[in-house]
């Protein structure tokens, strides 16, 4: 067996995260990542985070390697409601530097993208080094 799970885990502690957690009950195998507490508090204001908003905020990380816009990355996430998209992941990802506006001077361009920030992308690409 190789070390896959073993470099999964080092990049979590490296970046401090909990552990993943491996469930092998379906036909495959199922990884789960939990980000840290203290960042989530940022991201939607309280200690905790239901299953599904971290899974649509890190559908909207995932599909932000390069500039997206923003209906991009509310596709992603499969919110359908443009304000409630803005409001409660786009600009608290900002504002917690999840996200990186490509015009940060002007955030209410038309023109505006978003991108994963350096630490985010250097993590999904630590996590995709561990795959191989």
């Amino acid at each position: 067996m190789g070390r896959g799970i073993e470099k999964i885990n080092r990049a979590c502690r490296e970046h401090d995260i909990p552990p993943a957690t491996f469930d092998f009950r379906l036909s495959g195998l199922m990884v789960t990542f939990t980000a840290n507490p203290a960042h989530l508090a940022k991201v939607d204001g309280k200690q905790g985070t239901t299953p599904q908003i971290a899974l649509q905020v890190s559908q909207v990380l995932i599909a932000a390697p390069s500039p997206a816009s923003r209906e991009e990355l509310q596709k992603a996430a499969g919110i359908v409601d443009r304000e409630h998209f803005r409001v409660a992941y786009l600009v608290p990802l900002v504002d917690s530097d999840w996200l990186e506006r490509t015009l940060p001077e002007k955030p209410t361009s038309p023109n505006i993208r978003h991108s994963s920030a350096n630490r985010v992308r250097a993590f999904l690409n630590s996590l995709k080094a561990a795959e191989s």
